[in-house]
C-alpha cells in the first residue's frame, strides 16, 4: 500500500513554504528499519520497494529549490532491539532476518548493526547535505564514540559546504552540542530556558496517518508557536501523509491557516530571541534588535502590560507602539502600573496579535544549545 504514487515533492515544498515553515525534515528511517532514501547500505529502502523512488532525495531537492532549510530524521538507533520476536512469523525467514533484527541478536550482529547505522548517517550526509540531523534516541552513553564519529564527520563536511548545521535529539543523547528535542508539546519546557529546544508534535493525536483521527485546530498550534518562541524554543510540527503520498486536505487547511497568521505576524517570530521574561499573563515576549514584541490572544479595548511599568524599564524609553498588520502607530501611555496600549477597531488577523514596541534597549536572553550537565 505504501506506493507514494501521487507524491509531488514540489507541491509539498510549496505548501510548507505557504505554511510559514523555515526548515523541513524528510522522514529518513522510522522504527521499521525501512530507509526512505536510495540507500547502498540498507537494501530495505524506498528505491527497491514500495514507492521505487528516492523519497527523501526528491523531497530535499524540492525543499532546497523553494529556499527552505532541510533535514533528515532517524529513529533506527533503537531498531536492533525494538521489534519483539513473534514465533512463527516471517521475522525468522532468512530473506527478512536482517530487516527485523530478531533472528540473530548476538553481540556480533549488534556490532554490525551499529557499524551500518554509522554508515547510513554518513551516506545521508554526503548524498543530501542536510541542514539538520534529527534523532529519536536515548542516552546510551556506551555508544557515545559512534555519535561523536558521526557529528565530527557532519560538522567537518558542513565546514566544507560553507553552511551552518545542527543536530537535534532527545534527553541529552548527543553528548554535547545538540538542539534539545521533546517528544510532544506536553513534555516541552513551561518556562524560559537558557538553551534552545523544540518539541516534535503531531498535527493529529498520532504521528502517522490514521483514518478518522481529527486534526488539531490551527489557533491552538499558533499559540504553541509563539509560546515556545517566548520560552527559547521552536515548534516542529509532524504531519501525517497518506500511503499514496498525498497530504489530507484537513491537514493542508491547518498549515495554510498557520501561514496566513505568519504572513501578518512572522516578524515577531522569525529571527527573534527571548526577552528577560517569557510571558506575563496572556502576553508573550520576544525581541529583535531594539524591538520588543508582545503577543496576546486577548482583544481588549486597552491592553495593560505591568512588566513595562516606568519603574521596571530603566534602559531607554518607549517611543512607539505598533500592531503588526495594522497601519500606523497605536496610542499608549506608560505609568507606574505598566504600559497601556489602546487597540484599534479592526483586528489584523483571527488568532493572536503582535505589538511591536520600540525605543527600549533590552538585551536578549543568552542561549546554549542544550542544558548544562
Amino acid at each position: 500500500m505504501y506506493t507514494c504514487a501521487k507524491f509531488d515533492p514540489d507541491a509539498w515544498a510549496a505548501l510548507f513554504k505557504k505554511a510559514g515553515a523555515k526548515y523541513v525534515l524528510a522522514p529518513g528511517e522510522h522504527h521499521d528499519g525501512f530507509s526512505n532514501w536510495d540507500s547502498a547500505i540498507n537494501p530495505y529502502n524506498a528505491k527497491n520497494y514500495g514507492p521505487h523512488r528516492d523519497i527523501d532525495g526528491d523531497l530535499i531537492k524540492a525543499l532546497e529549490k523553494a529556499g527552505l532549510k532541510t533535514g533528515i530524521s532517524d529513529h533506527s538507533f533503537f531498531h536492533f532491539q525494538f521489534i519483539p520476536a513473534l514465533p512463527g512469523s516471517d521475522e525468522y525467514d532468512p530473506k527478512w532476518a536482517a530487516f527485523y533484527c530478531v533472528a540473530d541478536r548476538s553481540n556480533a550482529a549488534r556490532i554490525k548493526f551499529m557499524h551500518d547505522w554509522v554508515a547510513k548517517r554518513i551516506e545521508t550526509i554526503d548524498k543530501y547535505h542536510p541542514d539538520m540531523l534529527w534523532f529519536d534516541m536515548n542516552t546510551d552513553h556506551a555508544t557515545d564514540a559512534l555519535k561523536i564519529l558521526v557529528s565530527d564527520y557532519y560538522f567537518n563536511r558542513a565546514r566544507q559546504w560553507g553552511k551552518d548545521v545542527a543536530i537535534s535529539a532527545k534527553t541529552q543523547a548527543w553528548v554535547e552540542g545538540q538542539v534539545m528535542d521533546y517528544e510532544r508539546q506536553g513534555r516541552a519546557p513551561k518556562q524560559l530556558t537558557d538553551y534552545v529546544w523544540e518539541p516534535d508534535d503531531p498535527i493529529t493525536d498520532k504521528f502517522g496517518y490514521v483514518v478518522g483521527v481529527p486534526v488539531k485546530p490551527a489557533p491552538g498550534i499558533i499559540r504553541l508557536i509563539y509560546t515556545n518562541v517566548a520560552r527559547n524554543g521552536n515548534y516542529l510540527l509532524n504531519i501525517s501523509p497518506m500511503a499514496d503520498g498525498t497530504i489530507p486536505d484537513a491537514q493542508q487547511q491547518v498549515l495554510l491557516a498557520i501561514g496566513k497568521w505568519m504572513d501578518v505576524n512572522g516578524e515577531a517570530i522569525y529571527s527573534t530571541r527571548p526577552w528577560k521574561m517569557s510571558e506575563e499573563g496572556h502576553v508573550f515576549f520576544a525581541t529583535k534588535g531594539d524591538s520588543l514584541y508582545a503577543i496576546t490572544s486577548d482583544w481588549p479595548t486597552e491592553l495593560a502590560i505591568p512588566a513595562l511599568a516606568t519603574s521596571k524599564v530603566t534602559d531607554g524609553k518607549i517611543e512607539k507602539v505598533e500592531m503588526l498588520g495594522h497601519a500606523g502607530p497605536l496610542d499608549f501611555t506608560q505609568d507606574a502600573a505598566g504600559l497601556h496600549v489602546k487597540f484599534p477597531a479592526q483586528k489584523p488577523c483571527d488568532v493572536a496579535y503582535a505589538l511591536k514596541i520600540t525605543g527600549l534597549k533590552l538585551p536578549a536572553a543568552k542561549a546554549a544549545s542544550q542544558p548544562s550537565k
